[in-house]
């Protein structure tokens, strides 16, 4: 299990092809979880739980864009938060992602 503390409130959590998205993901969430090793994980991401975060913007559905680069499946989103639905119907993505 790898920890990502970016802020009290901003965390992710990944157990071996699963990470768990928490707080406020925005450009600096993602910048900080890409430098302290989430590109360097042994194991492609396939599911992101985003049930925890409160606040998501066009940098944390990137970051979704770029677990899905590295896989040859849809990647699993678990409780995709109401501004990501926005952009994701925005860019016409529903059928890159799979969506629970």
């Amino acid at each position: 299990m790898m920890v990502v503390n970016v802020s009290k409130e901003t965390v992710a959590i990944v157990e071996e092809n699963l990470i768990k998205l928490s707080g406020h993901i925005n450009m600096d969430a993602v910048s900080n979880f890409y430098a302290q090793g989430i590109k360097s994980l042994m194991t492609p991401i396939e599911v992101v739980d985003c049930s925890k975060v409160k606040e998501a913007d066009s940098s944390c559905l990137a970051l979704l864009l770029y677990f899905q680069s590295l896989i040859d499946h849809p990647l699993k989103v678990l409780s995709l938060p109401d501004d990501l639905k926005v952009l994701v119907n925005l860019y016409n993505l529903d059928d890159v992602f799979h969506f629970s």
